[in-house]
């Protein structure tokens, strides 16, 4: 690999990249991802994501595309990195079947290393989409987008910190009125019943735009696996991630969120224990300190320290099956989807990988 692709600084690999070399790089890259893919795929049939390739009549840049030559350039070298980006994914992927299988209760292995890999997978994945982002921005016709980074596409690194917020459950007057009724969804997240969550949702989604904001990006995050909390085999790939998160994009943010969000509430609950759980692993002094006093939040071990549990895995697994049956070929409208995945399986019905439980925080609590 040339040093310019591994380069952390976007400006600085454009400047020294060969833009003219990078082709016969994102055929071999491709080459190798396909390999890895269709061993992944013969391994855990619940992984087999489809790569097929374009049309050939697909031209290379459509005609509102940018037409400035350095800004071409910079989209080939985003190429180049996209490409290295979903070899690596598809590596992990493997790597992560290595020590555990979807189904699998227990990693076979070092835990700890598991978890290491579940998040490494899901950095890569941010690398890939943002590097995706990238190039989308320069066919769309913008000559200087904004360089890839964590910010570019949504993802569990650029989400709100809620920990200090978190920390005020106990005394709620010494958070500002407006995020109030956050918090209260957040308390009532780790409940392990669903009575008044649906009343709780449906008055904080009407009295509070940001917290409309903050759930759902939390929900598009989900849906596009973009976070640590998943088998790295599970994660879509990243042109299937940018499809998914386009429809939630325009599911999510119309006049109708609130009333889509709340008669979805299970699943919207399990959004937002995925949030708070990022937002407490990100400060371990305290994850430690719930885990301590048998904290519902404590108790849900996170990546990269620890598999995530499986409760949370499940759910997360659910919401990307729910994804996919939005960009499908029959695609259904999000609230169908939804009810369609977050439900429990009918007599005879196949089984999926990760099926998700509705009573899993109760049972962790219990156990």
């Amino acid at each position: 690999m040339p040093s310019w692709i591994l380069e952390p600084n976007f400006v600085t690999a454009c400047a020294a990249a060969d833009p003219w070399s990078v082709g016969k790089l994102v055929l071999q890259l491709r080459k190798a991802e396909a390999l890895l893919r269709t061993r992944v795929a013969s391994r855990a049939p619940s992984a087999a994501w489809p790569i097929a390739p374009p049309p050939e009549n697909t031209p290379a840049l459509p005609s509102w595309a940018s037409d400035d030559a350095e800004s071409q350039k910079r989209m080939v070298i985003a190429l180049g990195r996209l490409a290295l980006g979903t070899a690596i994914e598809a590596a992990l992927a493997e790597e992560a079947l290595d020590m555990r299988v979807p189904n699998a209760r227990e990693a076979s292995g070092d835990a700890h290393l598991s978890g290491r890999v579940y998040h490494d997978a899901f950095l890569v994945s941010v690398w890939t989409s943002a590097h995706a982002q990238y190039v989308a921005y320069v066919q769309q016709g913008i000559e200087e987008p904004p360089p890839p980074g964590v910010t570019t596409v949504p993802n569990a690194l650029n989400e709100f910190d809620f920990t200090d917020l978190f920390a005020r459950r106990f005394c709620p007057r010494q958070c500002a009125k407006e995020a109030v009724p956050l918090l209260q969804l957040l308390c009532r997240c780790t409940n392990p019943g669903s009575r008044g969550w649906d009343a709780l949702l449906e008055s904080t989604l009407k009295d509070s735009m940001a917290s409309r904001i903050v759930i759902g990006t939390a929900v598009t995050v989900a849906l596009s696996g973009m976070h640590p909390f998943l088998h790295p085999a599970l994660r879509p790939p990243w042109a299937d991630r940018m499809r998914i998160q386009r429809t939630a994009a325009h599911s999510l943010t119309d006049t109708d969120v609130k009333a889509l969000l709340v008669a979805t509430a299970a699943s919207t609950k399990e959004a937002v224990r995925r949030l708070l759980a990022s937002s407490i692993a990100a400060a371990p002094a305290s994850a430690a300190a719930f885990a301590h006093v048998k904290h519902p939040i404590g108790l849900m071990t996170t990546p990269p320290l620890r598999l995530p549990h499986r409760g949370m895995e499940a759910a997360m697994a659910t919401f990307v099956r729910a994804a996919m049956a939005t960009i499908g070929s029959d695609p259904k409208p999000y609230a169908q989807a939804i009810a369609s995945c977050f439900r429990p399986l009918k007599a005879g019905e196949p089984a999926v990988a990760m099926e998700w439980e509705l009573s899993w925080m109760g049972k962790l609590l219990q156990s």
